[in-house]
């Protein structure tokens, strides 16, 4: 699967099956040599890279800007050491510690690779082979352009091992009791009303954390997680947590990606080095170590959300739905993409935002969406941020194409100062909700973004959280 850059469509470029003779499915099995698996794909890109190509009488260059797979795909492009293996890391030279029958990374010296290094097999325990990797052939670089996705490594990774660890594993310091886990469920269905529209899915109890999908992780991390463990977690873990949480919303967010990315380095190297005294060395696996490396791929290629697995799932899972029996899967997925590409053809009118919804009376709507949220007078899409103040819309009105945005200012707002360095991302709490009276108008130029509100009966405190966008 590919995407252009700066583009969320994602688009097929070839398939694998392994198949017989009849087209049947086999057992699911790799293929034996990645570059075998390559040879076509490089073929083609040769070509391209040489001589662009042709669309509507127009000639269009390319370049090759990531290859984006988790970590057992990443070792089998690149003919290199699984996350098993005591080389594993693709970032750097650390070699990995064997503990408890896992193969660790609690210590920090190591130099770090590059696609010099990488192309003379400096590391030789690093690689499964030393024969040449067909991408090096078009001047792929099999260090830079292999960046760590961010929804396997961090939200499918860490997040969902430090859950697992509170709630499945018993009797330790940082297990939590059961009437905590009861809790936290509870906790997390009265936030699935709070959630707002641009969530694809909501959260679920703890009875069902083994379906848990990796949307839901993340927004665990990025949004309802610190607010629902603060009463549970010891405060040494909490902060733990939070650091985790504070340096993915950093490295999640456009602007402050670049601009605070040594924070959000700090953050992590800090995140990574407590892991082993909060909860032991056999815990900082492979995808806890490559948080460490997370900061140098966003300063290459961006926010996390741009090179990250998530869009190429959901493609994927949609391939997965037009297949509807178990021979000749090729031709069913070559079927269904071709017809879907022919009715996008012929759909060229695009709606152009912003869209009001649900007209009222005396030229009133009860929502607008707009390219990246959705704001409507009924929660839980009612809350955004104007020069850093918090409101509350309550009209949305709409006389000769000139949309207005009637609310009124949240009072008596903090940011949260949890953690030192948490500042810059703009999260307040209030112990008391004040709601002024005034009422004021705004334009939506004048939106700087959305915000969730979270609050919990019974929680002393109310939490107000900007949208990340790519939600």
């Amino acid at each position: 699967m590919m995407s252009v850059s700066n583009y969320e469509d994602v688009f097929l470029v070839g398939c694998y099956v392994n198949s017989d003779a009849e087209g049947v499915r086999s057992p699911k099995t790799k293929p034996e040599a990645s570059n075998i698996f390559l040879q076509p794909l490089v073929d083609d890109l040769k070509v391209l890279l040489q001589q662009g190509f042709y669309y509507d009488e127009n000639a269009f260059s390319i370049s090759i800007g990531a290859f984006v797979c988790d970590s057992p795909a990443r070792a089998f492009i690149l003919n290199i050491k699984s996350h098993s293996g005591y080389y594993c890391c693709s970032k750097c030279t650390h070699r990995g510690e064997r503990y408890m029958r896992k193969i660790t990374f609690p210590s920090n010296a190591a130099s770090m690779r590059t696609d010099s290094s990488f192309k003379e097999k400096l590391q030789k325990e690093h690689h499964l082979t030393l024969d040449q990797n067909l991408l090096e052939t078009i001047n792929v670089g099999c260090v830079t352009q292999f960046p760590i996705d961010y929804m396997h490594c961090v939200c499918l990774g860490v997040t969902r091992q430090l859950v697992k660890l509170w709630v499945k594993n018993k009797n330790e310091s940082y297990s939590l009791s059961k009437s905590q886990i009861e809790n936290l469920s509870f906790e997390n269905i009265v936030l699935k009303k709070q959630f707002s529209s641009e969530f694809p899915r909501v959260p679920r109890t703890i009875d069902e954390l083994d379906r848990w999908k990796a949307t839901e992780y993340r927004s665990f991390l990025l949004y309802s997680g610190p607010y629902v463990l603060q009463n549970k977690l010891d405060e040494k873990r909490y902060r733990h947590f939070c650091k985790l949480h504070f340096a993915t919303r950093i490295l999640c967010h456009p602007e402050l990606c670049c601009q605070f990315n040594n924070v959000a380095k700090e953050l992590l190297e800090e995140f990574v080095n407590d892991f082993v005294y909060l909860y032991g060395q056999e815990f900082v696996t492979y995808n806890c170590h490559s948080l460490k490396h997370l900061y140098g791929d966003v300063l290459k290629y961006g926010s996390l959300n741009h090179f990250s697995a998530f869009k190429y799932e959901n493609y994927l899972y949609q391939l997965k739905k037009t297949i509807k029996k178990g021979s000749n899967v090729l031709a069913q997925i070559s079927n269904r993409v071709i017809e879907k590409s022919s009715i996008i053809k012929q759909e060229t009118r695009r709606e152009l935002f912003p869209i009001l919804k649900g007209a009222l009376k005396d030229n009133t709507f009860r929502a607008i969406i707009c390219e990246l949220f959705k704001l409507s007078a009924r929660p839980p899409d009612n809350y955004f941020c104007v020069n850093k103040r918090v409101y509350i819309l309550t009209k949305i009105t709409a006389i000769n194409n000139d949309i207005c945005i009637f609310a009124k200012e949240v009072k008596n707002l903090q940011r949260n100062d949890f953690e030192s360095r948490s500042w810059v991302l703009n999260i307040y709490e209030t112990n008391c909700l004040l709601i002024s009276d005034n009422e004021e108008k705004f334009n939506l130029t004048n939106i700087d973004c959305k915000y969730l509100y979270f609050y919990i009966e019974g929680y002393s405190k109310h939490c107000f959280i900007p949208l990340l966008k790519n939600e």
